[in-house]
């Protein structure tokens, strides 16, 4: 799957920012920006694998690449709150 240009751009404005797996309230702000921006262009439905591999493939040409453990620990997060959206139908703009 492809990422539409929106969501993209939230993904690497994300994880081009060197500190973005720190849990820094800035930095988790951008991720939720990527989170959002992917639900309104793509939905609710990604595997955690598609997630993990989207995170691993703009993070490393981004230069910014974090161990496996915290790019787990996001597309997990990732998931889990693409999940619950999916399930409660509270996912939209």
């Amino acid at each position: 799957m492809n990422l539409s240009s929106k969501a993209e751009h939230a993904l690497k404005g994300w994880v081009g920012i060197e500190s973005w797996g720190s849990h820094h309230v800035l930095d988790d702000g951008r991720f939720y920006a990527f989170v959002r921006a992917y639900v309104g262009e793509h939905g609710t439905g990604a595997a955690e694998s598609e997630i993990r591999e989207f995170i691993r493939q703009y993070s490393s040409a981004a230069g910014t690449a974090y161990n496996e453990e915290t790019v787990g620990e996001y597309s997990t997060k990732m998931a889990l709150i693409l999940d619950y959206l999916h399930n409660t139908g509270g996912y939209g703009t």
